[in-house]
């Protein structure tokens, strides 16, 4: 299933849009971030809760987010 996360840059978008890409579901974020959108397409976030810039490295690293 292809999935795509709206506001999917944000505090709660991201942590969903990574786990979904961890689960094996290519996932596209949408968000008016831009600054925050560049951050996930390089794989470099930061201000989340432990694990999730783990799952948003991983899913940039495999294709997936």
């Amino acid at each position: 299933m292809r999935v795509c996360v709206v506001g999917g840059g944000g505090r709660l978008g991201l942590p969903i849009a990574a786990w979904s890409a961890h689960r094996g579901n290519p996932t596209k974020i949408a968000d008016i971030d831009s600054e925050q959108v560049h951050m996930v397409n390089v794989g470099c976030v930061s201000r989340l809760e432990p694990g999730v810039s783990q799952l948003v490295r991983e899913g940039h690293e495999t294709g997936m987010l």
